[in-house]
């Protein structure tokens, strides 16, 4: 779990955050899995990724990611992030990652150690 505090460069006419940089503080919170990955090896490339903006978030607001990893399949993984101010849900999003050898840049089987994340339902 990531926690950002929003900066006032962030958003828009001094009201609310701007939604772009909602994928930012995505991103930063993904960086965990990015890690595990390169530590088995393997290197993550997103090929897809969907957010839906639920509610405003305003200047100085507390910002907690939630990441989980929703689905395994051979050579790519699905995760689950959710962006909440105060426990409430701001944003949700879903990334599709492929993982790759990072000399060959061809897929490979998605490591043992993302599997586990799955499996124990951790939350990242």
């Amino acid at each position: 779990m990531s926690t950002f505090i929003t900066k006032i460069t962030a958003q828009v006419n001094k009201d609310h955050v701007n939604n772009v940089s909602y994928f930012k503080y995505l991103e930063e919170a993904r960086k965990k899995i990015y890690a595990l990955c390169r530590k088995s090896g393997t290197q993550a490339v997103i090929v897809h990724k969907s957010i839906d903006f639920i509610k405003e978030v305003f200047d100085a607001a507390n910002l907690t990611i939630e990441t989980t990893v929703q689905e395994i399949g051979n050579t790519s993984f699905t995760l689950g992030q959710k962006i909440l101010a105060n426990e409430e849900l701001i944003a949700s999003a879903t990334v599709v990652i492929v993982t790759i050898n990072p000399k060959t840049r061809k897929k490979v089987s998605v490591p043992e150690n993302i599997k586990n994340l799955k499996a124990k339902n951790i939350l990242i």
